[in-house]
């Protein structure tokens, strides 16, 4: 288990997330700003499947391609946090895998808002991908909001603002 509170995590390196658990591994964090440059950089991820990332706070921006906000496959809750990804979706879950999201904002730039999948690349367990959005809001500047493929798929939204400029 990792704890961090109050840092700024900035990378550049291509696959240099800012915050990452892996198998079993637990990052909880607590007002903490997080810039990524590099392509498949997201700021928050879990990776290899069981990983659990828990966010309170900050804000978070990605510019990459293929570096989304957040990109799960483990547990991913975030709370009350500011999220912008411009070179990707805002979001993505990998097979049996989750995102909950409260009273927290985030947007993508590219390809849709939140892409939920199975690649069968060994990365994520076959399952239903679960988004769960309370209060905050959500928004793709291109493609669908939400984008669905080779898997089963759970949205919840409550009060939740939803903006998809393509209208889908």
């Amino acid at each position: 288990t990792v704890n961090v509170s109050g840092v700024t995590i900035n990378t550049t390196a291509d696959s240099s997330r800012g915050l990452d658990a892996t198998y079993s591994g637990t990052v909880n964090a607590t007002n903490t700003n997080i810039t990524t440059s590099g392509t498949h950089s997201a700021s928050i991820a879990t990776d290899r499947g069981n990983g659990t990332v828990n966010v309170t706070g900050g804000t978070m921006n990605t510019t990459g391609t293929d570096s989304p906000g957040i990109y799960s496959t483990g547990n991913i809750t975030v709370t009350n946090a500011l999220l912008t990804a411009t070179g990707s979706e805002a979001a993505v879950i990998e097979g049996k895998n989750s995102i909950t999201l409260n009273n927290t904002n985030l947007s993508g730039a590219k390809k849709s808002g939140v892409m939920l999948y199975q690649s069968f690349s060994g990365d994520a367990e076959v399952g239903t991908s679960t988004f769960n959005m309370t209060g905050g809001s959500l928004a793709a500047y291109a493609g669908p909001l939400f984008y669905a493929t080779n898997t089963d798929a759970v949205i919840n939204l409550k009060n939740a603002g939803l903006t998809a400029a393509s209208g889908i």
